[in-house]
């Protein structure tokens, strides 16, 4: 909604007319996406609908929209998630919320699961004149290239930070090292980068699960 002044804890889809919880931060909202019916919203626009993803396979995961769990000994509420994919592979980024230390990703990927912060430390070279193999330095770690992909929306679901596009595309460069992880992911006119680390299976079921 345009020019909110007022913080909203839940909205009507617009197509299904489910009631959505507001699960993060509605003043940094973008997109309002209905997990029931797959209607995705403007929440800059009178939360107008945009488009429906049908006939889509929901993504198979344990985490779901709501759940609360600790990291850092921080309190993260899984607002809303988004689901990648490349050829054949697929992975998913979890927008986690927390009322006092903002948002983070927890992304499943290749059956692992990577905390990450957006940090504005850039690295010393520009990833994507790079290869798979190449290495970096950020942070005063060197990394090296895992991946490339030019990653498409699938599906999505939840109160989003960001706009959401059908079959729209980004880049994506994951970067690794040992535990430690560097994500760099390119849009239209900008370049975001999140780094952190690899969370072990039995911290994060004792976290969320």
């Amino acid at each position: 909604m345009k020019n909110r002044s007022v913080n909203i804890e839940a909205i009507s889809c617009k197509n299904c007319g489910a009631n959505i919880p507001f699960l993060g931060n509605t003043f940094r909202s973008k997109s309002l996406c209905c997990a029931y019916c797959g209607t995705i919203m403007d929440s800059q626009n009178e939360f107008k609908a945009l488009y429906t993803f049908t006939h889509i396979q929901k993504p198979n995961t344990p985490l779901s929209l709501g759940m609360q769990g600790k990291i850092q000994d921080v309190s993260f509420t899984i607002a809303g998630y988004i689901a990648y994919k490349y050829r054949e592979e697929e992975w998913m980024h979890f927008q986690l919320y927390s009322p006092t230390h903002g948002y983070a990703l927890l992304i499943r990927k290749d059956n692992r699961y990577l905390f990450l912060r957006r940090t504005y430390h850039l690295p010393d070279k520009n990833l994507w004149t790079l290869k798979q193999g190449d290495s970096f330095s950020a942070q005063q770690k060197s990394f090296q290239v895992e991946s490339f992909y030019m990653a498409e929306v699938f599906y999505a679901a939840g109160n989003l930070i960001t706009s959401i596009h059908q079959s729209k595309r980004s880049k994506q460069c994951f970067s690794q090292s040992g535990r430690q992880w560097f994500l760099s992911i390119q849009k239209k006119n900008t370049v975001e980068y999140y780094s952190g680390y690899e969370i072990p299976d039995e911290v994060l079921e004792k976290s969320f699960l």
